[in-house]
Protein backbone atom coordinates (compact mmCIF):
# COMPACT_ATOMS: atom_id res chain seq x y z
CA UNK A 1 0.00 0.00 0.00
CA UNK A 2 2.46 2.71 1.44
CA UNK A 3 5.97 2.42 0.36
CA UNK A 4 6.86 4.85 3.24
CA UNK A 5 5.38 2.85 5.85
CA UNK A 6 6.53 0.52 8.58
CA UNK A 7 5.05 -2.73 8.98
CA UNK A 8 4.86 -3.61 12.88
CA UNK A 9 4.03 -7.34 14.35
CA UNK A 10 2.03 -8.06 16.98
CA UNK A 11 5.39 -7.95 19.38
CA UNK A 12 6.07 -4.89 18.26
CA UNK A 13 3.25 -3.33 19.74
CA UNK A 14 2.87 -5.52 23.05
CA UNK A 15 6.35 -4.54 23.60
CA UNK A 16 5.37 -0.65 22.86
CA UNK A 17 2.35 -1.41 25.03
CA UNK A 18 4.22 -3.11 27.99
CA UNK A 19 6.93 -0.13 28.18
CA UNK A 20 4.57 1.95 28.74
CA UNK A 21 2.34 0.31 31.64
CA UNK A 22 5.74 -0.24 33.22
CA UNK A 23 6.87 3.41 32.78
CA UNK A 24 3.78 4.97 34.18
CA UNK A 25 3.97 2.37 37.22
CA UNK A 26 7.23 3.32 37.28
CA UNK A 27 6.12 7.33 37.18
CA UNK A 28 3.39 6.67 39.56
CA UNK A 29 5.81 4.78 42.64
CA UNK A 30 8.39 8.41 41.88
CA UNK A 31 5.70 10.63 42.77
CA UNK A 32 4.25 8.45 45.88
CA UNK A 33 7.73 8.90 47.12
CA UNK A 34 8.13 12.24 46.70
CA UNK A 35 4.82 13.62 48.01
CA UNK A 36 4.83 10.77 51.45
CA UNK A 37 8.28 12.83 52.06
CA UNK A 38 6.49 15.97 51.48
CA UNK A 39 3.76 15.40 54.50
CA UNK A 40 5.86 13.53 56.58
CA UNK A 41 8.17 16.59 57.46
CA UNK A 42 7.83 18.48 60.90
CA UNK A 43 6.90 21.65 60.42
CA UNK A 44 9.21 24.83 61.32
CA UNK A 45 8.20 28.02 62.76
CA UNK A 46 9.33 29.66 59.31
CA UNK A 47 7.11 27.79 57.37
CA UNK A 48 3.84 29.00 59.81
CA UNK A 49 1.97 32.53 58.83
CA UNK A 50 1.28 34.77 61.09
CA UNK A 51 -1.99 36.55 60.64
CA UNK A 52 -2.71 40.03 61.07
CA UNK A 53 -6.03 42.08 61.98
CA UNK A 54 -7.23 43.70 59.20
CA UNK A 55 -7.31 47.00 61.19
CA UNK A 56 -3.60 46.96 61.45
CA UNK A 57 -3.24 46.46 57.69
CA UNK A 58 -5.69 49.26 56.15
CA UNK A 59 -6.22 53.11 56.77
CA UNK A 60 -9.27 54.17 57.38
CA UNK A 61 -10.56 56.13 53.14
CA UNK A 62 -10.77 59.66 54.15
CA UNK A 63 -13.34 62.07 52.87
CA UNK A 64 -13.39 61.83 49.00
CA UNK A 65 -13.89 64.67 46.90
CA UNK A 66 -16.22 63.10 43.98
CA UNK A 67 -16.69 66.56 41.93
CA UNK A 68 -13.28 66.05 39.54
CA UNK A 69 -15.29 62.77 38.64
CA UNK A 70 -18.77 64.07 38.55
CA UNK A 71 -18.10 66.82 35.77
CA UNK A 72 -18.24 64.64 31.80
CA UNK A 73 -15.44 65.46 29.39
CA UNK A 74 -16.95 66.41 25.78
CA UNK A 75 -18.03 63.32 24.24
CA UNK A 76 -16.86 62.50 20.04
CA UNK A 77 -18.78 60.88 18.16
CA UNK A 78 -17.34 58.03 16.05
CA UNK A 79 -17.49 57.95 12.05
Amino acid sequence: MCQNCIELDAATISGIVVADVIATVFLAIAVYCITSQESGRHLRASDRQTLIANEQLYQPLGERDNEQYSRLGVTRTRK
